[in-house]
């Protein structure tokens, strides 16, 4: 390349060959610089778009995981409060069906004790059930809250009936045993039911009615001796 220059010197021989094979130069050795420098910027972005882009994947990894366990977190913690409810609520059902019962045994409790032991059991689940509401999803909780009132009150009524008719007092309704386990059967019955199926779709627990026998909620009668 060197003697094709002095080449083309000798061949111009001008001071004007030389200013343009100068220039010439410079921009060769300009656009190589630029190449170079291009070439240099464009690594270093690639560099940088690979260390932003592993830095979003880690961050997002880690959003994720947070979120998972916060997720998993609030649906344990709202699955021992269903558990929890449902086994106080069934509780006092139970205690409701005790203190409805016609037939009693020698040795059974009262009836003034059998309302305690309901007015206790019903205290307990509805303290609980109130401090937790909001884990339970509204139409859930409406119909627990609807339930719970109306077990409330029927069993209120029944108690004031039946004390005043054990004083020898008129009870104030003549039919208030019968409607009292009317209503225990045909409404309260079925919608504990419901409750114990909504539970149960939360919980992702599949019911296998097809498959097993019901199971009764009638309370076990004691043999006779």
């Amino acid at each position: 390349m060197n003697e094709a220059i002095i080449e083309l010197i000798k061949l111009g021989g001008g001071a004007a060959m030389l200013v343009g094979l100068v220039a010439w130069l410079g921009k060769i050795l300009i656009e190589k610089i630029a190449q170079r420098d291009t070439e240099r910027f464009i690594q270093r972005l690639q560099h940088e778009h690979e260390q932003a882009l592993e830095r979003f994947r880690s961050e997002a990894s880690v959003s994720a995981a947070e979120h998972e366990i916060r997720y998993r977190n609030v649906f344990e913690r709202q699955a021992l409060v269903m558990a929890r409810v449902y086994k106080l609520l069934e509780e006092s059902h139970q205690g409701l069906r005790r203190l409805f019962a016609m037939i009693e045994y020698e040795g059974d409790p009262t009836k003034e004790d059998r309302f305690k032991q309901f007015h206790k059991s019903f205290q307990e689940f509805y303290r609980y059930y109130r401090g937790r509401k909001l884990f339970l999803p509204g139409p859930l909780s409406q119909r627990i809250d609807y339930l719970s009132q109306e077990v409330w009150k029927e069993a209120r009524q029944f108690w004031r009936c039946h004390s005043r008719e054990a004083k020898g007092q008129p009870s104030g309704q003549d039919d208030y045993w019968e409607k009292a386990e009317e209503r225990l059967r045909d409404e309260f019955v079925p919608l504990l039911e419901k409750i114990e199926s909504d539970f149960r779709k939360l919980l992702g627990i599949q019911a296998t009615v097809e498959t097993s026998p019901p199971v009764s909620r009638e309370l076990p009668q004691p043999h006779s001796s």
